[in-house]
């Protein structure tokens, strides 16, 4: 396999390297890393919603999302609120969370200004449309690991 080549690895590569940048950025500014920040973006876009909701939209861990609004709910960037169905919490954004937020999107943003320099405009749109069509295709991995699944691996016996 040419790694250079192979697109899955290099956007494991991508991502693995943003992360971990971006997790020593939030960190020293703060306080907060990568993960926290994901789950403060998506309580800004979407105030008032229920962990499931977040884990939909950024295919994250559940439980990787319950630790980190609980961290953040520590941090007091976090609000709580249990419904009248009291079934399940929803998350907001507290004034401070806020606060947070658009100091941090603004290291976002910078970050990446700082990963597309180069890039015409053009060809960023280009890619934009191309990572999109990349996680509309994300379904048929899951159909194809399903279908794997379903195929038993032959159980080896040791002699």
């Amino acid at each position: 396999m040419n790694l250079e080549r192979f697109i899955p690895a290099l956007l494991i590569f991508l991502s693995n390297r943003l992360s971990s940048t971006g997790t020593a950025a939030y960190m020293r500014a703060f306080g907060i890393g990568v993960m926290e920040f994901r789950v403060m973006v998506m309580l800004a876009t979407e105030p008032e919603i229920a962990a499931s909701r977040i884990v939909e939209v950024i295919g994250l861990d559940k439980g990787a999302v319950s630790r980190t609004l609980k961290a953040l709910e520590e941090q007091g960037l976090v609000l709580a609120r249990l419904p009248r169905d009291r079934r399940r919490p929803l998350y907001t954004l507290s004034t401070r969370g806020y606060a947070v937020h658009d100091r941090a999107l603004a290291i976002a943003e910078k970050r990446q200004d700082l990963l597309l320099d180069g890039i015409p405009e053009r060809d960023r749109e280009r890619l934009i449309a191309l990572l999109h069509v990349m996680l509309g295709n994300v379904g048929k991995l899951k159909a194809l690991s399903d279908e794997q699944g379903a195929r038993r691996p032959p159980k080896f016996s040791r002699r």
